[in-house]
């Protein structure tokens, strides 16, 4: 008697998640990926109080930044990125970014 078993290739893991230029009203964020063909990344941004509706983006398969804009100043936001490979999605990356105070008189 003969068994066929089948073992998933493993799923692509995103690498490092950073973001920089904080401002008042947006930052940068890049991330990192090792080896892999992805379709896509979905970025979220959420503010940490929920007062606001999330932003969602899509970004290209073979772009690894975006530039968030258009948030709330002196705000705790969530960023989150995660990558679409053959339509699944990958674990995603976490990190927490503050928008700087707005000097505007």
């Amino acid at each position: 008697m003969y068994f066929l078993c089948y073992y998933p290739e493993e799923e692509p893991e995103l690498g490092t998640l950073e973001v920089s230029d904080v401002s008042w009203d947006g930052f940068n964020v890049s991330w990192k990926v090792a080896d892999g063909d992805f379709e896509n990344f979905i970025v979220e941004v959420t503010d940490s109080d929920r007062s606001a509706e999330p932003q969602s983006h899509t970004v290209a398969g073979d772009l690894r930044r975006l530039d968030i804009n258009g948030l709330k100043p002196d705000t705790s936001y969530q960023v989150t990125v995660s990558g679409v490979i053959q339509g699944s999605h990958t674990k995603p990356l976490f990190t927490e970014v503050s928008t700087g105070i707005s000097l505007s008189v």
